[in-house]
Parts: C-alpha cells; sequence; structure tokens
C-alpha cells in the first residue's frame, strides 16, 4: 500500500502538467488567430477551463498507459 501513495501522486502531477499544457495550446491557438481579440501578451488560461478540464487530461489514453507502466512499477 505504501507505493500506492507516489503511484496516485506521479499520475495526478503528470495529469496536472498535461492539463496546463493543453490550456496554453488553447491560448496560444487563439493569440495566433488575428480576429481573437486576445492580447498578445496574455497568460491567463482562466477562459479555456471549462473546454478543458483536468479530468480529460487525466484519463487520456496517455496517462492510462502511463499509469499501467507505474503500476508495474508498484
Amino acid at each position: 500500500m505504501v507505493g500506492l501513495v507516489p503511484l496516485l501522486a506521479f499520475w495526478f502531477l503528470d495529469g496536472y502538467y498535461l492539463w496546463q499544457e493543453r490550456l496554453f495550446r488553447r491560448l496560444y491557438d487563439d493569440v495566433r488567430r488575428s480576429t481573437s481579440g486576445t492580447d498578445l501578451l496574455s497568460m491567463n488560461v482562466a477562459t479555456y477551463r471549462v473546454q478543458t478540464t483536468w479530468a480529460s487530461a487525466a484519463f487520456s489514453g496517455t496517462l492510462l498507459l502511463l499509469l499501467l507502466f507505474y503500476g508495474a512499477l508498484w
């Protein structure tokens, strides 16, 4: 059971970083379009949190395969 805590912690962190990456990709896509009206130097991703959730990133195919890898280490 002790090995389960780091397994879940790393899965949570991987999901969090993948979620942040997806949010910034959406922001970048809006900034590169000239018709979006988004400030060029904006780092505010709050408007994209409705479209992209942490759960969608954490339960993506990539992280589920990684969870299997971590599970093998457990």
